[in-house]
This record gives structure tokens, sequence and C-alpha cells, in this order.
């Protein structure tokens, strides 16, 4: 069977003339449908699936793996989209081809050990994230690179998300967490934007559990974070050096170690800049509910007494994009991301970029020593990437 004339980019696969069919094809379980509400990439989500597909057991190194477009019409997904999950694949070495060649197996997904392969299937770690189902788009990437860094940390176990709406009132979290930590496959967990109340379950529960931010003080936990003082000063600088008088810090409910930090860097470049006093900055900083026609409703009323605010700082692409709902495109919006977005921005977009990838790393790693049995409270604190316009606009009067 010659190969095709076209040849889309390196991903069509041509095979050996003298192989049985039985032989061509890898043989995988069936697919699962991909899940378009959830705050993982379509495209993360394909490879996920076909990575879990590759270790049933079946494939041999050098079989012939899926094209690109067997792989869009499987999971019903754009040829972009079935193009970036095998590239990530590749990337990682689990498939190998380029252009005019075939792309085969290149080793299993998880290899098996002996004595070990039906306790690493079952090995799970939580990552949960006081969230409702009902996630922004714009969430997608941010989340999913703190995720990967944690598979790339901890090969052996699945990494599942958690979007645990329940985590946001009290009342509702005890029932909630003990019923995750009562699942025998649930071994350990990283906790994102947790507020205080979860982290000392955690800390009470002795299981192994790591904080994805700032730790509030009197809780022992171990954490990963980010300098976000000084990155929060150096945001606010950075948009009043581009013309910005009157700013305004968003900031979601309920609040969590990190976002005093957050503040004090806001307030301190307000007043380094010489454009409020403390009067000014209580009224330049707000906090929502992650309720969005609530959150919405706030902020309106905020832009139209606000006497010309242009510009707003958000925790988070989530609260950015109501903030810029409420503000109109006018509005310059600036918020942090855990990597480099994949999609265009709307103008008047500013990003602080962290390394959400290494820290997600990190915390497995964490997460490993205590599953090891070498539990060292401590913590790590990365600083900021970059601060990246996106065509930004110039200030309205």
């Amino acid at each position: 069977m010659p190969p095709p004339s076209r040849v889309y980019y390196n991903i069509y696969q041509y095979i050996n003339l003298n192989a049985r069919p039985a032989d061509v094809f890898v043989h995988v379980a069936s697919p699962q449908p991909v899940d378009r509400s959830s705050p993982l990439p379509l495209f993360y989500q394909v490879a996920e699936d076909l990575r879990r597909r590759l270790s049933d057991g079946k494939c041999k190194v050098g079989q012939r793996f899926r094209t690109v477009r067997e792989v869009q019409q499987e999971y019903v997904v754009s040829f972009v989209t079935a193009q970036r999950a095998l590239a990530r694949l590749a990337h990682e070495g689990f498939v190998r081809g380029g252009r005019g060649r075939a792309t085969v197996v290149a080793r299993r997904a998880y290899p098996r050990r002996a004595r070990s392969r039906r306790r690493a299937a079952t090995r799970r770690v939580v990552a949960l994230w006081p969230t409702s189902r009902s996630v922004s788009p714009s969430l997608q990437t941010h989340v999913a690179s703190i995720l990967e860094g944690l598979r790339l940390a901890l090969p052996e176990h699945t990494v599942s998300l958690e979007l645990a709406s329940e985590l946001l009132l009290e009342k509702q979290a005890q029932a909630y967490l003990d019923s995750l930590i009562t699942t025998p496959e649930n071994v350990a967990f990283c906790l994102v934007s947790a507020p205080a109340y979860v982290k000392r379950y955690f800390e009470a529960a002795g299981v192994p559990a790591v904080v994805a931010g700032n730790v509030e003080e009197g809780i022992d936990l171990p954490f990963v974070s980010s300098s976000e003082e000084q990155a929060h000063y150096d945001l606010t600088r950075h948009l009043v050096t581009r013309g910005h008088r009157r700013i305004i810090h968003v900031i979601g409910a309920p609040r969590v170690a990190g976002h005093e930090d957050r503040l004090r860097g806001f307030r301190r470049a307000l007043v380094a800049a010489g454009i409020a006093d403390e009067v000014e900055l209580r009224r330049c900083e707000m906090c929502v509910p992650f309720d969005r026609s609530t959150a919405l409703a706030q902020l309106r009323r905020v832009v139209e007494e606000g006497e010309g605010i242009t510009a707003a700082v958000c925790t988070g692409p989530a609260l950015a994009s109501w903030m810029r709902a409420a503000g109109g495109p006018r509005m310059h919006v600036a918020y942090d991301v855990n990597s480099e977005p994949h999609d265009a921005l709307p103008p008047g977009t500013t990003l602080l970029i962290w390394p959400g990838e290494e820290m997600g790393y990190t915390i497995g790693r964490l997460l490993r020593d205590q599953l090891e049995g070498s539990h060292v409270p401590g913590s790590q604190v990365f600083d900021y990437v970059r601060i990246q316009d996106y065509e930004a606009q110039e200030p309205h009067s």
C-alpha cells in the first residue's frame, strides 16, 4: 500500500507491505468520549486517553499507530486537536515518526513491573480545585500545565482533577472530603486554591497532601507557591507605566492564603506611583463570589461608579473574563496564568506567566517523598517567567 501523494505534516502513516493485517494496527481499548465541559483542553484529554489505551498490554513496539484522521474520527474533534494530541505523545516518546514516515509505537505508555501492575493502575493522585463545573475555556491550559507536571513527576500514578464546588462551603466540605480520603485508590492530594478549612482537614487527616499556593500561619503542610506580592507589584507598575491611573484589583471568594500577598503588592505599586492614599486603596479592591451572575452584577456596579476605571488586575482567567464582560472592550485586563496561552487573546490583555508545569512537577516530587515515608513539611517559591502584553490599548479617559 503506497502512501498517497498528499501528506498531512508528519502524521500520515504507511505500513509494511509484507505484514499481515493483524500485525499492522495497534489493537487498543475503545476510546472514551471527550468532556467538552471539562477545564482540560480537548487535545490533552485525547492524548491522555490514547496513553491509557496504549497501556492495555496489547500494543507492541514498532506497530503502526493511529493517524490524525483516525484520531479525529474516533474522538469527534478537529484535525488540529487530533494533531496536537499525537504530537504530545511523540514529544513524550510514546510514538515516533516524521514527515513522510510512518508513526509507530515507540514504547509502552506504562511499563509493567512484576507484582505491581494492579497496584500501579489503581494509585491515584487527586488535584482538588474548589470551583463549579461551569469552567471557562480560558482556564483549560491554566490548569492542564500543573496536571502535566504532576503526571511527569508521578508516572506510575493516575492524576485526576476534581472540580469540587462542595469545598466552597465549609458545611459541605467535611462529608465530601471524608468520601475522598476513604477511597482506597486515592493515595495523595494536590490542593489548588484551597480555603484554610480544607488545608486544616488534610493536616489533621495525615494523608499525603501538598498545597499549590500559600499556606495560612499555623497550618503544617508542604506547599509550592509563587512570589505573589512582588509579582502583583510588578504587574500593577507595568499598567501604571502604560498610562493607567484608575486600576482595580479583583479577587475571588472565599479568600485563600496568597490573596493578601497580592493585595499588598498592588497597594505598594499604587502608593509608589503616587496615585492612591489609604482611603483610595480601599476603593480599589473588591472580592467577588464564584457565581458568574452575582459577580457580574457587582463588577458592573463598580465600573459604573468607579469614576473612569481603565484597568483591572485579576486573580486568574475566570475573573478576568467576567471583568472584561462588565467593563466592555475598553477595559484593560491583567491576570495570572500558569503557561503560555494557546489561543488568541482580545486586545487590552496583559498576562503574568508562571512556570505551571515546573511547579506541578515540584508538587509531584513532594508527594512522592510523602508516599515513600519521608514527609518533611516545607515550601518552594517560584518567580514568574515574564509579563506579556497582548495588543494592549491606550487607556481611555
